[in-house]
């Protein structure tokens, strides 16, 4: 966990952020680096909880040996420390994630969720394409899966630069797997949720992202389709990144951070 205060005199809330599967987790930046995710929330006033999961970082032995039930106990843990924070400093609590991070935390919320934790519930949530609606090439993996160890990793083709590791593991894919199931046991969450997809996304379904939006009555879960930029400076060209503006191109980043603002300032 990182935690980056806000440097506005008066802070707004504590956002919790984490991306997404074999992604850095500094990918999603930090109190310097402009046109990210981190400091998008930071300019808006806002504290940052930056949560790493296992596979986040340059270890391969962390990729091979992760688990659902460690990504949900990481979870937890960040999710816990910055509702102390939170308390602390009596401002709300939000949550902002990317694929796995926005799977992984939103079945932490639902696994806990009683009417004794129901105020200790995120304010709103902002996910950033995620993996609760992959595409058939999960099937592929899941078949592969059968025939391979866990520690078997697949060579991503994702852009270098955003990478944790040269690939991730069977048994991590595994685990997000395992995930799904457990988002679809329970109604996920109705609470204010801003969901940014790419039409072109590779690996998440817009179709089934209404199809949950629709079975689920999520009537407070506002989809958002974006269209990055052909001249975007991520190479090879993956539309399924959309975490900063070198992802998706400087106009369509100013179009996320300007819905983002005007979501938080909802009242």
């Amino acid at each position: 966990m990182i935690f980056f205060e806000t440097v506005t005199p008066l802070v707004l809330g504590i956002v919790v952020v984490c991306g997404g599967l074999n992604v850095q987790a500094d990918a999603m930046g930090s109190g310097t680096q402009e046109n990210t995710i981190v400091k998008t929330f930071l300019d808006n006033g806002f504290d940052v909880m930056l949560a790493v999961l296992s596979g986040q970082t340059k270890d391969a032995g962390a990729m091979k040996s992760v688990t659902a039930d460690v990504w949900i106990n990481e979870a937890s843990m960040a999710y816990n420390k910055a509702s102390e924070i939170a308390a602390k400093k009596n401002v709300p609590l939000y949550f902002a994630g990317f694929s796995l991070g926005a799977l992984v935390f939103p079945v932490n919320m639902i696994n806990m969720i009683d009417d004794a934790a129901q105020e200790k519930m995120f304010s709103k949530m902002i996910l950033f394409a995620p993996a609760i609606a992959t595409k058939n090439i999960a099937c592929a993996i899941k078949i592969a899966g059968i025939f391979a160890k866990d520690d078997k990793i697949i060579k991503s083709k994702s852009p270098i630069a955003y990478r944790a590791n040269d690939g991730t593991s069977i048994g991590a894919y595994k685990a997000l797997f395992e995930l799904k199931k457990q988002f679809k046991k329970k109604p996920p969450l109705n609470i204010d949720t801003l969901v940014f997809i790419d039409k072109k996304d590779e690996v998440i379904s817009n179709v089934q992202l209404k199809k949950i939006i629709k079975k689920y009555s999520l009537s407070n879960w506002k989809l958002v389709t974006i269209h990055s930029e052909p001249q975007s400076d991520i190479r090879p060209k993956f539309y399924h990144l959309i975490i900063d503006a070198n992802c998706v191109g400087t106009e369509t980043w100013k179009t996320i951070t300007s819905t983002i603002s005007a979501f938080l300032n909802e009242s």
